[in-house]
């Protein structure tokens, strides 16, 4: 019975270490692709400048990174969880998303 459950509790461990590789993945991919585009819109603007013509304002707005979002807000949520804990010296070093390597 014992053997049962650990195998039952490796499944789901190993299924939702697979599902967050996979969340991962699809999220760097959407960066990947809104880098590009950030570059296409800078270009297409620098473009413009050059002859003098004006420019929409679609192209005003930048395309935001969702990738660098997501790794922002897991490193605020981060120091928000060791500033309530309190437990942490101040002169100690703390390394985020170093799992992500």
């Amino acid at each position: 019975m014992e053997k049962e459950a650990a195998k039952q509790a490796k499944r789901a461990a190993r299924a939702l270490k697979s599902q967050a590789i996979q969340a991962r993945k699809l999220l760097h991919k959407a960066g990947v692709q809104a880098r590009k585009e950030e570059r296409a819109r800078k270009k297409t603007i620098a473009t413009l400048l050059k002859t003098n013509q004006p420019i929409p304002e679609h192209l005003l707005e930048p395309i935001q990174d969702p990738e660098a979002e997501a790794e922002m807000e897991i490193e605020m949520e981060a120091e928000d969880s060791s500033q309530e804990s309190g437990s942490e010296s101040s002169d100690s070093v703390q390394f985020f998303g170093l799992d992500r390597i």
